[in-house]
């Protein structure tokens, strides 16, 4: 689950506007929070002849600050989280979405106010003390928006516009976000520093919906999804995309640019025709009150339909694979596994149950889901370029873990063809081969991966570079009659047995046609 608030959330600022925007600073840090295009208004009109209510108590919340504002003070000790501070709130006699809201001694002991209009969804801090003395004179602080107003009007409007979409407050979620700029005196020219305010008041409403989903489906067996929303008055929008989790993908959620389904109540989730391999579900929760997205969170989930009429059988077949090495420190392992051909194009093959029964590491059916047939595809039609469908790996880990092409994740982040080039699995000499790192895993439990895990969510595996696959001749391999062939018996590990032995799980073989069987 990511937080899309501070995500993906945006006003799309045009590539002319971005380029030519001016900077305060020496060195602007780049911003990575951008609000929705309808959060993003122009900042609230400044009320000259406010009446206000008493202010009234908001609730006790944690300020959070990065750590810009250390990093040029040298004042290590404002950075981080600041818990049980207390925010006041009051209200505009004439108009209740006019509210002020003040964090009580944030700073050195310093009241902080800012004013919110929820009607238009904006927020503003005006210039303030902090009581920090930074090189014998005392910070001030306002949102960055408000520091171009008054130390560089001349840049225009727009940029100030810009910048005062990255303020706001999302009401459900008693959340306020400041892009603030530090800096001397109103008289000077330039601003010290800038960096990330946030306040979240304690005791709000997680707004990220639940699900409970069925990991693996194929034809018989259709993938169920249902949903439990934290709040009746909330509601979601979802999409469901071929392939792993992107940003990209979530945009055009956020864009409505794909096809996509708004849901009001909780219960199950209308899915469309789902594509072989992986698949992900995006989901963006929204608030009524504030017309805001709240949460975004996303899973994925691979149909594996069997389609037995369309595919031959090719029997067991020599494998190497170190997929799962970088989980289980295991080295490379040799075995076999049923090889399948497609019958319409014979470009393409599939493993069947390559981390079930007949996996070395597996020593019982609780290893692995034993109640599906599950498919690694690799499609030949470009020997120079083999591709993987992405699908989840059937082995019983802490969480599910799904691999994939490394060159065609690459490809889908949009990285140059000469980079996508190290990571291309080959087909030659009689056997599907992908080079070291050209797998990768991907998982939403990142700690399985411990150290290796970037940000994103995926690591590289087959580190050995030994992936190999034999394909045999399969000249005259529908004339075979495998229904018809004596029955042949092995250990999970391979191992030819006279008779099968009770209460075991075996592989049985006839002709080319293998399936692993629990012996009663």
């Amino acid at each position: 689950m990511k937080r899309l608030y501070s995500l993906l959330l945006c006003t799309a600022m045009t590539a002319s506007a971005f380029a030519s925007t001016p900077t305060l600073l020496s060195t602007l840090p780049a911003c990575d929070r951008k609000p929705l295009a309808h959060a993003a208004a122009k900042a609230a009109d400044t009320e000259t002849e406010t009446t206000w209510t008493e202010w009234q108590s908001f609730g006790t919340g944690t300020l959070t600050m990065d750590d810009m504002f250390a990093l040029f003070t040298g004042l290590d000790e404002w950075q981080g989280d600041f818990p049980d501070k207390t925010v006041d709130v009051r209200y505009s006699t004439d108009d209740v979405t006019i509210q002020q809201y003040r964090f009580n001694g944030v700073f050195n002991g310093a009241d902080i106010v800012v004013d919110v209009n929820t009607a238009k969804g904006t927020l503003k801090m005006l210039p303030q003390n902090t009581k920090i003395d930074v090189f014998g004179q005392e910070i001030l602080v306002a949102d960055f928006a408000s520091c171009y107003e008054i130390i560089a009007p001349e840049y225009g409007q727009e940029v100030i516009d810009t910048y005062a979409a990255y303020n706001y407050f999302i009401p459900e979620l008693k959340r306020f976000y400041i892009y603030a700029g530090y800096f001397f005196s109103e008289e000077d020219d330039d601003v010290t520093a800038i960096g990330d305010l946030q306040f979240q008041v304690n005791g709000a409403t997680d707004y990220v919906p639940k699900f409970q989903y069925s990991l693996f489906s194929n034809e018989a067996k259709p993938a169920t999804v249902t949903a439990t929303f934290p709040d009746e008055t909330s509601y979601m929008e979802y999409a469901v995309f071929p392939g792993h989790y992107t940003s990209a993908k979530l945009q055009k959620l956020i864009d409505r640019k794909c096809e996509y389904t708004k849901q009001t109540t909780a219960g199950a989730v209308e899915l469309p025709a789902l594509a072989d391999g992986l698949n992900t579900l995006v989901a963006i929760t929204y608030g009524t009150e504030s017309g805001m997205a709240l949460e975004e969170t996303h899973f994925s989930f691979t149909y594996s339909p069997d389609r037995a009429d369309e595919w031959t059988s090719l029997g067991l077949t020599d494998i190497t694979t170190d997929i799962l090495e970088i989980i289980n420190d295991e080295l490379p392992v040799d075995y076999q596994a049923e090889l399948q051909q497609n019958k319409q194009n014979k470009a393409i093959y599939r493993l069947v149950n390559a981390h079930g029964a007949t996996y070395p590491a597996n020593t019982s059916e609780a290893d692995y889901d034993s109640e599906f047939n599950h498919y690694l595809t690799f499609d030949t039609s470009d020997p120079a370029d083999v591709k993987l469908t992405p699908a989840h790996v059937e082995k019983n880990l802490v969480a599910p873990v799904f691999v994939m092409g490394t060159a065609d994740m690459l490809r889908e982040a949009g990285k140059s063809e000469t980079t996508v080039s190290s990571y291309l699995g080959k087909y030659v000499d009689g056997a599907i081969t992908f080079p070291d790192e050209g797998l990768t895993l991907g998982c939403a439990n990142w700690t399985l991966f411990q150290d290796d895990l970037p940000a994103e969510g995926f690591v590289n595996t087959n580190l050995s570079g030994k992936f190999r696959i034999a394909i045999p001749d399969t000249q005259g391999i529908d004339d075979i009659k495998a229904d018809n062939a004596p029955a042949e018996y092995f250990t999970l590990q391979g191992i030819r047995l006279d008779s099968p032995v009770r209460g075991t799980v075996i592989i049985e073989r006839r002709g080319t046609t293998a399936r692993k069987i629990f012996v009663k």
